[in-house]
């Protein structure tokens, strides 16, 4: 028997293929509602011709057999199929070929550039779509501003040829082993991008995982749907943390606000709803949510609904205080039909990484409060714009960001457009590229007439009672101004605000904000120059692997009462050195080298000291620390202003080398 059969791509060869693997008697396929709905989905992507692979194994079917199909008495097997998907004509003849050949042959070239997916056929008689992967179809807008979609790249073996797919796998509802809800987390739980495909549990793990251990459940098949409780009880069993949002009159704006925070920073959400036909409540379900398109008029929402399909359109729409999302299908000539049901949200539930502790709610009222704070200040000021003005001129999106991915992001941005001065601004830059974070931040990034203005980072490893603000980066000087005026304020005045808004940060941004001012590291950066490890050190200045100790070091922190000429008089022909530590305190010695002054401690702008003529002179000659300063003189003079505050009856005797 031939391992496989090719056809053109139509409804009745799909349909009879599969009877033609499992048997006239496995039930037409020809009417099923997920089936007409992927035709339709691939029908989008061009597919033109379908081959059936007879014999596969499907990993996860595997695992539902053996919990529980095992020990029926007229199981189907453990052994699925698979349809295979092209959008360019491949027969008998071009597959042949190709498996005859090497993979850079043309007919191999062929499959592999044409592929659009595949759908695994389970032997079972009624759920029978099991893992899908299809290709996501251009008019989704994948690539289209204000659009964005969840994908993980998956690798297929096509009897050895190599093929791979980005999309989000999707399966319909076993109600034996599974039911909405596991179907839901086992999408989510390919659609995060915490979980290898490899590491992904089967249905009949993820039911047990969740109804075991919970008061009132059983280990039991089959399984008629999971409670919230379970379904957090599923996540905490792979090691996720879950933050879970009651959505009861919920605007479509918030829904679609929150929705976009998570998709932008790569989380699924399983979103729990009550359908509504004709009217009527019909009872409850679960989809997964893994793409957002931004319109004009109605915002859309894209999920996998195992009654439906992958990537199903959801319009958001307002329902008085309430919103609800609006299903829609294609019919055969590719036009939307009437909207079929609706889907009122209830919960929302977010998987995350286990070290996310801060769910984006707290972050998000904190933006939410500064903006509510410019908005009301400029109208003071400007008693012409409106409060509709107002709410495009002010904005912020928020998404959670791996430190690396943060970095990496500042990095390649363009400073010379900050609005600033350039070096200042590339200062900044390099102090939170080097600075220490926790590995996960919620990142608000704030617009004030469409310009990027400023970022605000919250560690969300941290707690909800914690000083969660960790970083309050300019991006443009001058749209920063007013919203950082504002911040000044309430700073300047001790204005509370967080009384009446306990759910925020915004004590914390404060706290922030006054300490990036009054930061004294920061100061004496700024003065002296960063921090620098010696260069090198010469072999004279080591003993046994020891820095030479230096007894002639003095230490200065402040004014003293001696001259220059008091503390070395007879220092006309002997070099001293001198360094401005990392504390700020003078250090001043004889030249033994500069690592010998420090204790090979880092330090600041370092120099020698020489008496000329009745006259002390400094310079910034240390090959080992003043090397790559931009500004070298200015820090060269702020050191001479050092010395004559210490020195100061020796005040007019000192000066500084010209270059």
């Amino acid at each position: 028997m031939i391992p496989y059969l090719v056809c053109e791509f139509s409804r009745p060869t799909v349909s009879n293929l599969v009877k033609e693997c499992f048997g006239s008697d496995f039930p037409d396929i020809f009417k099923k509602t997920q089936l007409v709905y992927l035709f339709h989905y691939l029908k989008d992507l061009g597919a033109k011709s379908v081959l059936l692979e007879r014999e596969y194994i499907d990993k996860d079917y595997l695992e539902d057999y053996s919990r529980y199909y095992v020990k029926c008495f007229n199981n189907g097997g453990h052994k699925c199929a698979r349809l295979h998907f092209f959008n360019s004509k491949i027969d008998h003849t071009t597959l042949d070929k190709a498996l005859k050949t090497s993979p850079s042959s043309e007919e191999c070239m062929s499959i592999v550039e044409s592929y659009l997916g595949f759908i695994v056929i389970k032997p079972l008689s009624q759920t029978f779509i099991g893992k899908t992967c299809l290709k996501q179809y251009s008019s989704l807008g994948v690539n289209e501003p204000g659009n964005k979609f969840l994908f993980k790249r998956y690798d297929v073996n096509l009897f050895g040829i190599k093929l791979n797919i980005d999309t989000v796998a999707f399966q319909e509802q076993d109600t034996v082993v599974s039911a909405c809800a596991t179907t839901a987390i086992w999408t989510a739980l390919h659609g995060s991008q915490e979980k290898s495909v490899r590491q992904i549990p089967a249905c009949s793990e993820i039911t047990t995982n969740a109804i075991n251990h919970i008061d009132g459940s059983s280990n039991r098949f089959p399984n008629d749907g999971l409670t919230n409780k379970q379904i957090l009880r599923a996540l905490d069993a792979e090691g996720l943390k879950y933050h879970n949002e009651s959505l009861n009159e919920v605007s479509a704006k918030r829904l679609f606000d929150t929705v976009k925070y998570h998709i932008d920073s790569n989380i699924p959400l399983i979103l729990g709803v009550v359908i509504r036909k004709q009217g009527e409540e019909s009872g409850g379900h679960a989809v997964t949510i893994l793409g957002y398109a931004e319109k004009d008029v109605h915002n859309v929402l894209y999920v996998h609904d195992d009654r439906l399909g992958p990537f199903a359109k959801a319009v958001i729409t307002e329902v008085g205080k309430k919103c609800e999302l609006t299903l829609q299908r294609k019919d055969d000539n590719g036009n939307w039909e009437e909207p079929h049901e609706f889907l009122m949200p209830q919960t929302l539930i977010v998987p995350t990484h286990k070290k996310v502790r801060i769910s984006y709610e707290l972050p998000r009222n904190t933006c939410q409060l500064l903006l509510t704070e410019c908005k009301k200040w400029h109208l003071k000021t400007d008693t012409q714009i409106s409060k509709e003005e107002l709410d495009k001129y002010y904005s912020f999106n928020l998404k959670l960001c791996g430190i690396s991915e943060l970095k990496n992001t500042i990095f390649e941005s363009d400073v010379s457009l900050a609005n600033c001065d350039i070096e200042i601004a590339q200062l900044k830059k390099a102090q939170l590229l080097t600075h220490s974070f926790a590995r996960f931040q919620w990142v608000a990034s704030f617009q004030v007439n469409g310009i990027p203005a400023f970022k605000i980072l919250f560690d969300a490893t941290d707690i909800p009672q914690g000083n969660a603000v960790s970083w309050l980066y300019i991006e443009n000087g001058e749209s920063s101004k007013f919203p950082l005026s504002i911040i000044n304020k309430c700073v300047e005045s001790n204005i509370s605000i967080t009384e009446q808004h306990s759910k925020n940060f915004f004590s914390s941004l404060l706290k922030n904000f006054k300490k990036s001012k009054d930061n004294y590291a920061d100061y004496l950066s700024t003065t002296y120059g960063d921090l620098r490890a010696p260069k090198y050190i010469n072999k004279e200045e080591c003993i046994n692997g020891y820095i030479q100790e230096n007894n002639s070091v003095r230490v200065f922190y402040d004014a003293v009462d001696d001259d220059l000429d008091e503390i070395y008089p007879e220092q006309l022909n002997l070099s001293l050195i001198w360094a401005i530590s990392s504390n700020g305190a003078l250090l001043i010695g004889e030249d033994k080298g500069h690592p010998t002054l420090t204790g090979f401690k880092p330090a600041r702008i370092s120099g020698e000291l020489k008496k000329y003529s009745g006259k002390w002179v400094i310079n910034y000659k240390s090959g080992r620390y003043s090397r790559d300063y931009s500004c070298v003189e200015v820090y060269l003079k702020n050191a001479l202003n050092k010395f004559r505050s210490i020195f100061w009856k020796s005040r007019d005797a000192l000066d500084m080398e010209k270059y």
